[in-house]
């Protein structure tokens, strides 16, 4: 009666081994669950971030695209304002026709500055935006791959106590 008595507390105590070991590795998986959840999310959230950015980009680029249209545009109607000048100078004077052409090399020397500056703050502009959308992307690696790391060391361990567990009975 005696080694029936410790038998069925040997067998009692078991099954509770056996549920605790069920409830860590339900609890584990669903921990798992929860971060590929959040890492879901993050990506969701990188993505549409990044969709943004790429909208934004695109918003600039149709921007500097119109600006560089309207400038061209002032251009065009510059340089034919000039020519008129021109036209009416070389008829007036000749030695008037060395300073419109210095107005006109003046002109265009000014719009390829303009040009060239809106370019070069427009191209500053996206690689700040690359490199910042670059590092949030590699933080988020860093931290998925750290969760992870802490995801498998907690498993082996649990592996680990089952497997010392068994042994000892």
């Amino acid at each position: 009666e005696l080694q029936e008595r410790h038998e069925a507390r040997q067998r009692r105590a078991q099954q509770v081994r056996a549920f605790q070991d069920d409830q860590r590795i339900l609890q584990s998986r669903q921990a798992e669950n929860r971060i590929s959840a959040a890492r879901e999310r993050r990506q969701e959230r990188e993505q549409r971030r990044q969709r943004e950015l790429l909208e934004k980009m695109t918003r600039a680029r149709r921007q500097y695209q119109e600006q560089l249209r309207i400038i061209c545009q002032r251009a065009r109607k510059e340089n034919r304002k000039i020519a008129e000048v021109a036209y009416v100078a070389r008829e007036s004077l000749n030695s008037e026709r060395e300073i419109l052409k210095q107005k006109q090399e003046n002109a265009h020397s000014s719009r390829k500055v303009m040009r060239e500056t809106m370019r070069q703050k427009l191209i500053e502009s996206a690689n700040r935006v690359a490199k910042v959308s670059e590092n949030r992307k590699r933080l988020l690696e860093v931290r998925q791959e750290k969760l992870q790391q802490e995801l498998e060391e907690k498993e082996r361990l649990a592996s680990q106590r089952r497997m010392e567990s068994l042994n000892s009975i």
